[in-house]
């Protein structure tokens, strides 16, 4: 059964660092080296500067990621009112 963490994170860009250092060390937890945790830092950061800058009605008032780890992958979802965006990647 795969590990679950959600955070609820206020839509606003001085947010996104803390995300970032959250999931990379959840990443760092599971396994992942540290050019592969970089990776998933820099996507987590685009996809949640995507949503809570650059949302259809401007700033979002507030979004989501949830992580669900488990033996193999690890899979981010970045979720706001609109349509999620995913992230996954797999050890090699």
């Amino acid at each position: 059964m795969a590990d679950k963490l959600t955070f609820v994170i206020p839509g606003k860009p001085e947010y996104i660092t803390m995300v970032r250092l959250a999931v990379g060390s959840a990443a760092d937890n599971a396994g992942f080296n540290v050019e592969q945790i970089e990776d998933i830092k820099n996507a987590v950061g685009e996809a949640c500067k995507n949503i809570c800058c650059h949302g259809s009605e401007g700033w979002a008032e507030e979004f989501q990621v949830e992580c669900l780890i488990d033996e193999e992958k690890m899979e981010i979802y970045v979720l706001s009112k609109s349509p999620s965006l995913q992230i996954s990647q797999q050890r090699k």
